[in-house]
């Protein structure tokens, strides 16, 4: 085979491992995307392009591995917490693996295949979301079982586990396909996700991350997906009407909105995880600091709330260099906040660390953004913010969002040119 079949070959066989989860969830470890086809690839790739290593996004990958995988680590963020150092490795394993195969593509005119890689790729996470439904009818709970220690007491979770339903990553992901799905709903293009087509999906994926019981991205996706509708144009007066609206939030009584969130339960049924969250919202809202659980331990949205604080006396513990490079005195608000995901980098290494990791993401991410039209741009950018904010919420993890946003979404910018972009 040609170098560019080999690298199309391959990245379809990333895409397969890391999104058609009822492939991935079910082949030996030793066939997994970790241990042979991401290993592999990268040894296959640099081999037969050694020049993308000098692309800036690769080096920007480069010295993510070199400093805050391995040097730092043993030289200043020796404290660091197993759990974050596992973290970490994996957001760099992952990060690597999609950016070298993103600057092979660029670089070397494969657009048709990286095409035809972004309709596998939502495709897959098309079929990964009907599991998704299928397990949730098993089991209402199983998505958030799966990435936390709950998943202990869910009878038959490894027969749930195989039948490859969206965990963590995939969920977190669905948030930034939907700019892109609006973008598609509101231009007609050459591409074969029609309007109609990216419709339905946009009400498909919506019904999954319902089923999928994750309040966080619920919300966030409905936020972006408003911004997206409203577009460019009209986004300076979508600023100021969300201005007026935390305005009016901050004015009116919280038992208002308490009394609006009770309702809101109610339309779910009893004992769920949506009619719970609502409920433990509504409670917090009315009184946040005696807010507790009837079995006497603090209500969920008061525990979230709390994390911040908590890493923010753990970041002024050593601002500069951050909780990791010292003995600290803060394990317990650490290891909580590991939910927050940008919080919690900035306590782990400081101002220093936390500015040299957003300058590795703007250095790949803006060499993206300059392939787009102004047009797509906004809807790419958008994007890139419902994750942002994701991470303002809660913990990212998996490397979905990764292909998600460095081969499907800009594969599926390609699509709408037919071959004239080829």
């Amino acid at each position: 085979m040609n170098k560019k079949n080999i690298i199309y070959y391959f990245s379809i066989i990333l895409l397969i491992t890391s999104i058609l989860l009822i492939v991935g969830n079910n082949i030996p470890v030793f066939a997994s995307f970790r241990w042979l086809w991401a290993p592999l690839f990268l040894i296959i790739s640099l081999t037969l392009f050694p020049e993308v290593l000098t692309h800036r996004p690769v080096k920007s990958v480069i010295y993510y591995g070199i400093f805050f995988v391995l040097l730092l680590p043993n030289i200043i963020w020796i404290y660091a917490d197993e759990w974050y150092e596992r973290m970490i490795f994996e957001d760099f394993y992952a990060l690597a693996v999609f950016v070298i195969l993103y600057e092979i593509i660029r670089n070397n005119d494969y657009q048709k295949e990286m095409m035809k890689m972004s309709y596998y790729g939502l495709i897959f996470f098309f079929i990964t979301g009907l599991m998704t439904i299928i397990a949730t009818h098993i089991n209402l709970s199983i998505v958030r079982a799966s990435y936390s220690s709950g998943h202990k007491d869910v009878v038959n979770y490894d027969s749930i586990f195989k039948l490859g339903f969206g965990s963590y990553g995939y969920m977190s992901t669905i948030c930034a396909l939907f700019p892109i799905l609006i973008y598609f709903i509101k231009n007609k293009t050459k591409s074969k996700l029609t309007q109609r087509l990216a419709l339905f999906l946009l009400f498909f994926f919506l019904f999954v991350e319902i089923r999928g019981m994750i309040f966080a991205n619920i919300i966030v996706s409905i936020i972006f997906i408003s911004l997206a509708v409203f577009g460019v144009k009209n986004f300076k007066k979508n600023l100021i009407i969300l201005i007026i609206i935390i305005t009016t939030i901050f004015i009116v009584p919280n038992s208002v909105f308490a009394d609006l969130t009770l309702s809101v339960s109610y339309l779910f049924e009893p004992n769920t995880f949506l009619n719970s969250k609502f409920r433990d919202f509504s409670y917090f809202l009315s009184d946040p600091v005696i807010f507790e659980y009837s079995i006497g331990g603090r209500g969920e949205a008061l525990s979230r709330a709390q994390r911040y604080p908590q890493l923010l006396d753990a970041f002024m513990g050593n601002p500069i260099l951050g909780d990791a490079s010292y003995k600290s005195e803060f394990k317990r608000e650490m290891d909580a906040g590991g939910h927050l995901f940008w919080m919690s980098r900035l306590a782990l290494w400081g101002v220093l660390g936390f500015i040299g990791y957003f300058f590795i993401l703007k250095n790949i991410f803006s060499k993206i953004i300059i392939d787009f039209d102004d047009s797509f741009k906004f809807y790419y950018l958008l994007s890139l913010s419902s994750i942002f904010v994701l991470g303002l919420l809660k913990n990212l993890g998996g490397r979905e969002i990764y292909i998600m946003l460095l081969i499907i979404i800009p594969g599926l910018y390609l699509t709408q040119f037919g071959e004239s972009k080829n």
